[in-house]
């Protein structure tokens, strides 16, 4: 089995309250997919999850798109274009500045999902993985071929 890891910020689905911004790794050997968080300074207790393989449902990126909209700054353009182009410039930047911006974000979700108590108590776990920059898909494509895994995110026993 090789070393692969995806790392990412929470969001939801662990046991107990987490902050948002916690930062933790994911990995998997042959029998558990271990989360664990990381730290600046070691604790003396770390937190780690285990989930076991044979509960697995799947393991999968996820894209969720929003667009963010963000108002022009009127006052903030005016000024700036009053001190490089003088009057004229504090008008023309002053209109410039009317309306809103908006920008397209597409962030990638890490999708844990697995079998809790029983089949009917499905649990889920979700990770910003749009910082990471690398080791995405190789995570997800390791995964599913340890776990002979199909392309739904079915393991086959």
């Amino acid at each position: 089995m090789k070393n692969v890891e995806i790392r990412g910020s929470y969001i939801s689905g662990l046991p107990t309250n987490k902050n948002e911004f916690d930062v933790y790794k994911v990995t998997f050997d042959n029998e558990f997919l271990k989360i664990e968080k990381i730290y600046l300074f070691k604790p003396k207790t770390p937190e780690i999850y285990k989930i076991d393989i044979s509960k697995i449902i799947s393991v999968e990126l996820v894209n969720e798109t929003n667009i963010e909209s963000k108002n022009k700054s009127v006052i903030g353009r005016g000024i700036t274009g009053g001190l490089l182009f003088g009057p004229a410039g504090l008008i023309l930047g002053g209109l410039s500045g009317t309306g809103t911006k908006s920008k397209t974000v597409i962030k990638e979700i890490l999708n844990v999902s697995y079998y809790g108590i029983n089949e009917n108590d499905i649990k889920t776990i979700l990770f910003d993985v749009s910082n990471t920059i690398l080791g995405k898909n190789k995570f997800i494509n390791e995964f599913k071929k340890e776990n002979k895994t199909n392309e739904i995110g079915e393991i086959i026993l």
